[in-house]
């Protein structure tokens, strides 16, 4: 009796073991999938980091070379606008007969026969 139950005690421990042994293994392969899975999280979020810094670039270079040619259409289109309203004005003042320097021409007219006039009467 004594023999079976040191048979069975010795069972038992062998099988507390090898439980030890299979639980210690199964940690060991949690541990080594939690590690990867850090790892490939963490490359993960470089890789996203990555691809919005490119991007931002990307959209700052862009943006630059929008603002530089809305700038450029800008001042062209104030240029022309400009020329249009000196074109408009220089032809509005050409076409049009302006009565003041008719008046200061009359004027000078009649103060030219004045002074002839008062020269031939004395």
């Amino acid at each position: 009796m004594a023999e079976k139950t040191n048979r069975q005690a010795t069972g038992n421990v062998d099988k507390t073991f090898t439980m030890v042994d299979c639980f210690v293994d199964r940690c060991w392969d949690m541990l080594s999938l939690s590690i990867g899975s850090f790892a490939w999280s963490n490359d993960q979020i470089e890789q996203i980091t990555k691809r919005y810094m490119d991007q931002r670039k990307t959209a700052i270079e862009e943006g630059s070379r929008v603002i530089g040619q809305i700038v450029k259409q800008i001042q062209t289109d104030q240029n022309h606008m400009r020329n249009m309203i000196k074109d408009t004005i220089k032809g509005t003042i050409d076409n049009t007969e302006n009565p003041i320097l008719y008046y200061w021409a009359d004027l000078n007219k009649k103060v030219s026969e004045l002074s002839v006039n008062k020269t031939n009467v004395a």
